[in-house]
């Protein structure tokens, strides 16, 4: 990122030479000096970018993941604002999102679109908590009656 703002600034400054040497006669010139101008001045202000995903990204309430056979990894994240978001990454990347709505140990999820989703509900086990572990417990994920898939739940602020 430094690199290309100096190389920004040489552009710049060389079509501000130019500028000078045309006397300010050349348009297009002008007009190239003050979008880079703009940029460098944005690029020094907001180095990290304009929009902050910080203000974006809610807080995740629940995770859970599984790594599979080939390094092939699962992730479900529930936010505060009722929000899944579902990945599998394996040879490919599929996802689903919608909404859920929990009831005592059981989420129901419901999608936004017809995305690749393979599940109704989860049912939620937690394990007993005398030893240190990451993983919290299982979630068992069904379709109708059927399991599907289960992940290991490693953070539930529920």
């Amino acid at each position: 990122m430094f690199t290309a703002w100096c190389v920004l600034v040489c552009v710049n400054f060389a079509q501000f030479i130019i500028l000078l040497t045309e006397k300010f006669r050349n348009v297009h010139r002008i007009g190239v000096l003050v979008l880079g101008s703009s940029v460098l001045t944005l690029a020094a202000y907001y180095p990290v970018g304009i929009i902050s995903s910080n203000h974006l990204d809610t807080a995740s309430l629940f995770n859970a993941s599984r790594e599979g056979a080939a390094n092939c990894r699962t992730t479900l994240s529930l936010t505060d604002r009722h929000d899944f978001r579902y990945t599998e990454v394996c040879f490919r990347k599929e996802s689903a999102s919608g909404s859920y709505v929990k009831s005592a140990d059981t989420i129901f999820f419901t999608s936004n679109d017809d995305s690749y989703l393979e599940f109704n509900y989860g049912i939620i086990q937690m394990k007993d908590m005398t030893h240190n572990s990451p993983i919290l417990g299982r979630l068992n994920l069904y379709k109708k009656d059927s399991l599907i898939n289960f992940l290991w739940i490693t953070q539930n602020d529920f």
